[in-house]
């Protein structure tokens, strides 16, 4: 029974007995990173580090960005300089990126103590120097100073390949002068005299062979743009047209042989040469009549196919600009007056900007304004300023702005 009790007993006692936990031993933790991020008037910088240590090689992470283009530099080298009084300084370079805007190089101090550092950039067509201020080169890893601890904020980085990806910039803050704005609606209308109209100088029938320009059309001054066939001056049928031509030929063979018989009379010296000058111009007279008579004849020949084998007035544009609208078509009929285009120039266009009542009084100090348009996030700067009302509409209670 003794027996029996010592073995429990045994089991006991073994099974309370605690483990010496393991040793463990605490590796130092690496040296918290340096970021800098510096400015001039051409470049950015930033800049990652770990803090410098007297015959310890540190790794160099060399960001650039252009502040014209705000893109990384893809060529160029990087001169890392380390410069303190009364004693030579210590110069370390890379010749090229190991990506777009990206240099790495290796920084190994020789000795310890307080330098000024300075980082270089040359690259085509853009030189530029970040004066960084006072680095400590220390003897060990274990004279760095711990970090401060800095309060835990929700942060979210992006980074400079991010930045590069996308239409990003950055710039330092600073006080800047900025203007009051005052954002209203506006239209967009033709500039005087740059909405016209072409209008049919006589009555007749558009050429069918006219090239009658479509509505959005480009246009040049001076440019065809339909020919028109006028109609008869005096309507009638063609018999009438004919009788008109058969009557005027009788006159004019009349009349020449009335100026023969002149000439020979004033050849005998039976009559003075005043009266041979009245069949002269009698002649003159009878012909013009015919070829009056045939002209009317053809003109009503060509107003019945206007094919435009007649006469035609080619109707011109007056401007340059686009066709707007068109209320023709060949072979439609135009009576004196009727528009037949329109065209709006386009190289200078007005913005009228309709300004609320309640806001006119800030219109005194007018310096230039912008334009939006519709569907867009873009906007261009205006040109001059043409007019500004100065009484406001009674309908819509606002103050116009060209």
């Amino acid at each position: 029974m003794r027996r029996t009790i010592f073995i429990l007993g045994s089991i006991l006692i073994a099974g309370c007995t605690r483990q010496q936990p393991a040793t463990t031993v605490k590796a130092p933790a690496a040296p918290e990173t340096v970021a800098v991020s510096h400015w001039t008037d051409k470049t950015e910088l930033f800049m990652e580090y770990q803090p410098l240590v007297a015959g310890v090689k540190r790794r160099f992470a060399v960001h650039f960005t252009s502040l014209r283009t705000f893109q990384p530099l893809a060529k160029g080298s990087v001169t890392v300089r380390l410069a303190r009084e009364g004693g030579e300084p210590e110069v370390f370079v890379t010749h090229a990126p190991a990506r777009p805007g990206i240099f790495g190089l290796d920084v190994q101090p020789r000795q310890t103590g307080q330098y000024q550092m300075t980082v270089s950039l040359t690259s085509p067509g853009l030189d530029d120097a970040h004066e960084l201020g006072a680095v400590v080169v220390y003897a060990s890893e274990k004279e760095i100073p711990p970090e401060a601890e800095e309060p835990s904020e929700e942060r979210i980085s992006f980074l400079k390949e991010q930045q590069w990806s996308l239409d990003f910039g950055t710039a330092l803050a600073a006080e800047r002068e900025m203007r009051e704005s005052l954002r209203v609606s506006g239209e967009v209308r033709p500039r005087s005299g740059g909405d016209v109209q072409v209008t049919a100088p006589i009555s007749g029938r558009i050429a069918t062979s006219s090239a009658i320009p479509v509505i959005g059309a480009l246009v040049s001054r001076g440019d065809e743009v339909a020919s028109l066939v006028p109609f008869t001056p005096a309507p009638g049928d063609r018999p009438s047209l004919e009788y008109a031509i058969s009557e005027a030929a009788t006159a004019l063979d009349l009349a020449r042989r009335d100026r023969e018989r002149t000439e020979r009379l004033l050849s005998a010296g039976a009559i003075p040469a005043k009266r041979l000058d009245e069949t002269r111009a009698a002649e003159a007279t009878a012909a013009a009549r015919v070829a009056a008579s045939k002209e009317r004849l053809t003109q009503y020949e060509s107003s019945r196919r206007a094919d435009g084998a007649g006469p035609q007035f080619l109707l011109r544009a007056p401007i340059s600009g686009v066709v707007a609208e068109v209320r023709t078509s060949p072979g439609a009929n135009a009576t004196q007056g009727d528009s037949l285009l329109r065209i709006v120039a386009v190289d200078e266009v007005y913005v009228l900007a309709n300004v609320p009542e309640s806001d006119a009084h800030r219109l005194r100090q007018l310096a230039g304004a912008e334009v939006e348009t519709p569907g867009t996030n873009s906007t261009f700067p205006a040109g001059r300023l043409v007019s500004r009302s100065s009484f406001i509409d009674p309908q819509s209670r606002t103050l116009s702005v060209i």
